[in-house]
């Protein structure tokens, strides 16, 4: 997996010009997965098997898409096109916390 995102990363960086946050290569990994076992993400198949070929297509066919949320600021909003006949749309949210604060309580 670590090289895996490795190459995501570097996809990223010749297709859009900027090396991706941790977010952004955690969502193209995880979004790309194939799922096993039961329907969707869940504690025996997590997020399904590594698909490293739909993860570079995701970056190569410009699938992503990237925003900021902020405090009081107002919605992120994404246009896209869905073709005619798709049966399923998938979309990945991921976010990187904030550190917490030195000493700081559970």
């Amino acid at each position: 997996v670590s090289g895996a995102a490795a190459l995501i990363q570097h996809a990223v960086f010749d297709q859009y010009g900027f090396w991706p946050p941790a977010e952004l290569t955690r969502a193209v990994l995880l979004g790309t997965a194939t799922d096993w076992g039961p329907p969707g993400p869940d504690y025996t198949s997590g997020f399904g098997r590594l698909n490293l070929k739909k993860a570079v297509e995701a970056v190569l066919y410009q699938r992503l898409e990237t925003g900021q949320v902020e405090p009081d600021a107002p919605p992120v909003q994404f246009a896209f096109d869905a073709p005619p006949g798709l049966r399923k749309l998938v979309f990945t949210v991921c976010w990187s916390d904030l550190p917490a604060e030195p000493n700081a309580p559970s």
